[in-house]
């Protein structure tokens, strides 16, 4: 029989993998975060004196376990027989994680020893010399993170100690006295919500949530805090709970306790913010991964790019390797590979094969992604046909404690996101994506900040746009409506405050050139495409939307055609014609307004290759963008300024000519 590894969890912090001391055997497992019943489930672990990684485990009988045989484990081997390779009790114990949170520095020291240790690290570790240095140096406002059990200070439940209470107490009297604002972040909460060790967590297992006296414990903690600390004029915001993981805690157990938290402050703050931290895991459009089999050893490739079948025979990851998800729902997704073909299951006379053949995802090309709880880089993938993918044949297999046999366990490494708004609109979904981005429209810029923009002597902003702008109310999915009132909006507050407009299409049909803010999926290129000439016709027609709507604004300075169109995927020929058809749909609407032409991205191309096209035309400005951060951000201040200085100036003198078109630096 093959050697399999033997996993064992052992109660507290530590997760360790263990394994005969003869070889490896069968997977046994001890506690996995269910409540130990009574003095059946407590061990001892006997560690040798001069090697610590080899251990034997004595049961509550005083018997010790030991590997009777290669599928059995029992507590019953009562002899000595020392620490040789031929002892059933011995096993090699490999640490394969620690946890150094509040719940294992408390449990550790003990109910003796750790007030002292932990009242010395809040004496310590921030005090009020901190908040001074933090006001000194233009700072305003702290966010604090607290555990739940605060709340039963200063007799908290075992094995934590009272204490963080007066922590707390003075960083308010510190943040008063050097006018300073507090967020308090409830960081931990009962059974903890990320299995992370500053969550609270015993062994990395997230239980909060499960319950609904996990919820209401933490809903009390918000009151207890809020009812406290309301008076205090520098409360600035309190934190409902800090990076829920996903999908443990569903958005629905979350969106209600976010609900009866937000009430519970509003019962003794009007005025308090109120924060609602999003969940941490979800893969959204556009994020790229690769697959390595753990029976294998191997990754995933989709041969040729695309059009064929599926291997897993690669010993390292490049293109053919990476697959962009698409997704569907929390869990479930698209495979597109890297020549823009979806991965499939195609019916055959043996297993079903997985192939990518298909331009357009179907019901066949729906894959459910299975992470494992407490390893969420370990994963299995449901085809549609209820069973899992497997490197080299589809199987359904027993579960994840057959560990590296498993041939349907892949290790998933997430190599890109993409943070767009497809991302977060698709994200969120129809129901609550309208009130997300309402939320950002009606707070991320208001009309206080163009008040400070003219007051402190800048002149005009550059509005970035999506092209579905042209379509709201009811844009297309899914994107949502209400990006045109806030752009309404803006136009009314820049007349307001004598600050002109530049109307920037950042985003056009297709993407043209796949970065996040371009509104692409999962960052692939089809704006400009010979094959494709639709998605120019209709930017185009944006164009032209915008201009007639906004023309009769007599703070409409100029109008960008397109923002950092991507070099070589957008040829120039292309550009060109599409530049063109926008300048004459500007020029139906306004006779004054500017056209601004963005350079292509990526080197090397002539900067003046717009310059025949514009210099034609009239009021007409090439927009030119100079990422100095990426090329400088190693240098001193003095090295950047004289970077700036001297190869930058050079690169803007060619561009600047007497008796050529306008040049704006956009970036």
């Amino acid at each position: 029989m093959k050697n399999r590894r033997k996993h064992i969890q052992f109660p507290g912090a530590q997760q360790s993998v263990c394994r005969s001391a003869g070889q490896w055997r069968q997977p046994f497992s001890g506690y996995r975060g269910q409540q130990p019943s009574g003095d059946s489930e407590i061990f001892k672990i006997v560690r040798k004196s001069d090697d610590q990684n080899r251990i034997r485990i004595q049961a509550p009988s005083g018997l010790f376990l030991q590997a009777k045989t290669q599928d059995l484990v029992t507590a019953d081997y009562a002899g000595d027989g020392g620490w040789g390779d031929d002892n059933p009790s011995v096993f090699v114990m490999s640490i394969v994680r620690t946890f150094h949170g509040e719940f294992q520095v408390t449990n550790g020291y003990g109910q003796e020893k750790a007030p002292e240790v932990m009242r010395e690290h809040w004496n310590t570790f921030i005090v009020e010399k901190d908040f001074k240095f933090i006001s000194q140096n233009g700072l305003d406002a702290v966010r604090i993170p607290v555990g739940w059990w605060i709340a039963s200070d200063p007799t908290p439940p075992t094995p934590f100690v009272g204490g963080s209470l007066q922590a707390l107490d003075n960083a308010f009297t510190w943040a008063e006295k050097y006018d300073i604002q507090v967020i308090i972040d409830l960081h931990a909460v009962p059974g903890s919500q990320n299995g992370n060790e500053h969550s609270g967590t015993r062994d990395g297992s997230i239980e909060w949530g499960k319950t609904d006296d996990s919820v209401q414990q933490s809903v009390a903690a918000i009151d207890f805090l809020a009812s406290r600390y309301e008076k205090q004029s520098s409360l600035l915001a309190i934190e409902l709970l800090n990076e829920p993981g996903a999908p443990e805690v569903s958005l629905d157990t979350l969106k209600d306790y976010y609900q009866q938290g937000y009430d519970t402050v509003r019962k003794y703050s009007s005025s308090a913010y109120v924060i609602m931290s999003n969940r941490l895991g979800p893969m959204d459009d556009g994020t790229k991964i690769r697959l390595k089999s753990v029976t294998i050893g191997k990754y995933v490739c989709a041969e040729n790019g695309g059009g064929t079948i599926l291997v897993a025979n690669r010993t390292s990851a490049s293109g053919w390797e990476t697959f962009k998800l698409w997704r569907i729902n929390e869990n479930t997704f698209n495979l597109r590979v890297s020549n823009n073909q979806f991965a499939g299951v195609q019916a055959s006379r043996g297993s079903p094969a997985v192939v990518a053949v298909a331009n357009t995802p179907k019901s066949s090309e729906i894959f459910r992604i299975v992470r494992k709880s407490d390893d969420k880089n370990r994963v299995r993938i449901q085809a549609p046909n209820g069973k899992d993918t497997g490197s080299g044949h589809c199987r359904l297999c027993r579960g994840w404690w057959l560990g590296d046999d498993n041939p349907s366990v892949f290790v998933m490494k997430i190599v890109e996101t993409l943070q767009g708004e497809f991302q977060v609109t698709n994200g969120y979904g129809p129901d609550k994506a309208p009130q997300v981005m309402g939320e950002h429209w009606s707070t991320f810029i208001v009309e206080d900040d163009f008040r400070f923009i003219s007051q402190n002597g800048l002149n005009a902003v550059r509005i970035p746009i999506g092209w579905w702008i042209a379509s709201d109310p009811t844009p297309p999915k899914p994107f949502v409506g209400g990006s045109l009132q806030s752009l309404d909006n803006a136009f009314t507050w820049a007349q307001k405050y004598g600050v002109q407009v530049i109307i920037d299409l950042h985003a056009a049909p297709g993407a043209q050139n796949g970065y996040e803010h371009s509104g692409t999926r999962d960052g692939t290129i089809n704006w400009g495409k010979s094959n494709n000439t639709i998605y120019i016709q209709q930017t185009v027609a944006v164009i032209d939307f915008l201009t007639s709507r906004y023309a009769k604004f007599p703070n409409l300075l100029a109008v960008e055609l397109l923002n950092e169109p991507l070099a070589p995927v957008v040829t120039v020929d292309t550009l060109k014609k599409y530049y063109k058809a926008g300048y004459d749909a500007v020029r139906k609407h306004s006779s004054s307004a500017y056209v601004m032409m963005n350079n292509r991205l990526k080197q090397p191309m002539d900067p003046r290759e717009l310059f025949p096209l514009a210099s034609a035309l009239q009021l007409t400005v090439i927009d030119v963008h100079y990422y100095s951060i990426y090329d400088v951000n190693s240098m001193s201040v003095k090295h950047n300024l004289d970077f700036i200085y001297h190869n930058r100036s050079s690169e803007l003198a060619y561009v600047t000519t007497s008796n050529g078109p306008l040049t704006f630096v956009g970036k």
